[in-house]
């Protein structure tokens, strides 16, 4: 999160509202960093050529989504969550945007394509409660009008929860065949008995030392408590 801006002593609204940029926030970060890379001319043209390919979801996906499931319990109009697109996608790489959003069924009530101008007029007037940006320039202005968070990159994001990204990598390696050295791998139990970590050795595949899971012993007590007695 930056810095918010000063409250002021405007009216407050009567809808939460939030918004997106578009790439490495709703969507993955493949064009911007061909962007990045190659320039806005082969950006343009790469996203014209597969403007009818959609985009793949980026890491707010579920949120703009859970955001979605609760204006859909709400006649139109009246949903107490109002959402807006704010990207700097212009002509023709927009099409790309519209066709993914409506292959996700979802609805952004507001889009904005401003084809490299400027986000913080657009943001003064939505008035958002949060905007969320991937990009340092645009964030640094935008959090002069409203409250702005940053998206890291990808390859940063799961450094802050290093718990996550450790489970993640456990149940990678736990599905894949094989063993590799020095891997952490979930063997199954014996019945009765609970789920064990053994760190891989590097000659046999025997196991160097094990330590119980407390988090899958957790699960597992629970759900032996919840099994019917009897037969």
């Amino acid at each position: 999160m930056l810095d918010p801006p000063d409250p002021g002593e405007e009216d407050e609204l009567a809808e939460v509202r939030v918004a997106f940029d578009g790439d490495a926030v709703l969507f993955d970060d493949e064009s911007e960093r061909l962007f990045q890379a190659r320039g806005l001319d082969e950006f343009q043209l790469r996203e014209a050529a597969l403007a009818d390919e959609p985009l793949s979801p980026g890491p707010f996906r579920p949120f703009l989504d859970a955001l979605a499931r609760v204006q859909a319990r709400f006649p139109e109009g009246r949903s107490p969550i109002r959402t807006a697109l704010v990207t700097a996608r212009g002509a023709p790489a927009h099409k790309r945007v519209v066709n993914t959003l409506r292959t996700w069924n979802v609805r952004v009530d507001e889009t904005f394509f401003l084809g490299g101008l400027d986000k913080t007029e657009i943001l003064r007037v939505f008035r958002p409660h949060i905007f969320f940006d991937d990009r340092v320039r645009h964030l640094e202005r935008a959090a002069s009008v409203v409250p702005s968070a940053h998206v890291l990159q990808r390859v940063h994001q799961l450094d802050l929860f290093p718990y996550e990204s450790d489970a993640r990598q456990r149940r990678r390696t736990a599905l894949r065949p094989g063993v590799a050295e020095g891997r952490i791998v979930a063997l199954p139990s014996r019945p009765g008995q609970p789920m064990r970590e053994h760190v891989v050795g590097p000659a046999d595949d025997s196991p160097l030392h094990e330590q119980a899971d407390p988090a899958i012993e957790a699960v597992e007590r629970r759900a032996s408590s919840a099994q019917p007695h009897g037969t």
